[in-house]
């Protein structure tokens, strides 16, 4: 498999944003959906604000980050715990 040019910890932060935006479309209409709303704030927050971004790239680079993260073989990046803290999603080769 090709080498990512994004930095594995913004990776895991997409890789994590996908996962829990795909478990609050899940959700059921009577289930609090509260906590992972909250967390995909957190994780769009921490997406815009990565140091990645300070150099040259925009919406394509952006595009391209997810493309990228939703090709990571399933069983590489796997979600732990909750879901909730900053460290949900680890890398099962590191």
């Amino acid at each position: 498999m090709a080498r990512s040019p994004y930095p594995p910890d913004l990776l895991r932060l997409q890789i994590d944003w996908i996962r829990t935006y795909e478990a609050l479309a899940q959700q059921a209409p009577a289930d609090s959906t509260t906590a992972l709303r909250r967390r995909l704030i957190e994780l769009s927050c921490r997406l815009a604000g990565h140091d990645f971004w300070a150099g040259p790239g925009g919406t394509a680079e952006r595009a391209s980050l997810r493309r990228t993260a939703r090709r990571r073989p399933a069983d590489r990046y796997r979600v732990t715990g909750s879901g909730a803290g900053p460290d949900a999603v680890r890398d099962e080769n590191r």
